[in-house]
């Protein structure tokens, strides 16, 4: 007769990821599909399979579970970027490939769940914080990132505001980029253009 080896034991700090984990990937589908107005912490704890006491353990507000839960989004998408962009050559091909990605990230659902969140943070103090800090992390991620990419683009004078220009434009186009307001916006690949040719010139 067979004997079935019981599986090892997951320890205590093995157990407490994972139910952050669940807690997390909860709150960031439920955050595409209702917003965040919407978003109830008690139907997160539901969609992951965790007790309230235990989500509260972890995250005591709904504030801290969105905040933690925008850490890891943005912690993703640099990973998928430095993955995407790093093994190209270097060139105006690797910074192009760069801008193309920052666009399809604006456009992702939970990108667009996220403009609601910066809106709703003009009346609500604790909100406020986290529009803040996820503004502040995306930032310093982006130019990071370009840093690390395109080390020749990223070292002009006057990049820093070219950055924060192009970032201000992209959640702006993003958010008119609805059926039917097509005059009210330029097409992605004229915006990348345009937004290539203000860049600071090189040295």
């Amino acid at each position: 007769m067979t004997r079935v080896q019981a599986k090892p034991r997951r320890s205590q700090a093995e157990r407490r990821a994972e139910t952050q984990d669940r807690l997390l990937r909860a709150t960031v589908s439920m955050l595409v599909e209702q917003g965040f107005v919407a978003l109830s912490a008690a139907a997160v704890a539901a969609r992951a399979g965790v007790s309230q006491g235990a989500m509260q353990h972890y995250y005591p507000t709904k504030v801290a579970l969105v905040k933690a839960a925008l850490e890891r989004i943005v912690e993703r998408y640099v990973a998928d970027v430095q993955a995407q962009v790093g093994p190209l050559p270097p060139g105006a091909g690797r910074f192009e490939a760069l801008l193309d990605l920052l666009w399809e990230v604006h456009n992702l659902p939970i990108s667009r769940a996220l403009l609601e969140l910066y809106a709703v943070a003009h009346n609500d103090g604790d909100l406020a914080d986290v529009a803040a800090m996820l503004a502040n992390l995306a930032t310093t991620a982006v130019g990071d990132l370009a840093g690390e990419l395109v080390p020749e683009v990223a070292a002009r004078d006057g990049f820093h505001e070219w950055l924060l220009t192009t970032l201000a434009t992209l959640r702006g186009t993003a958010l008119l980029a609805v059926p039917g307001a097509e005059r009210a916006h330029l097409d992605w690949p004229a915006l990348r253009d345009r937004l290539t040719a203000s860049l600071p010139p090189p040295p």
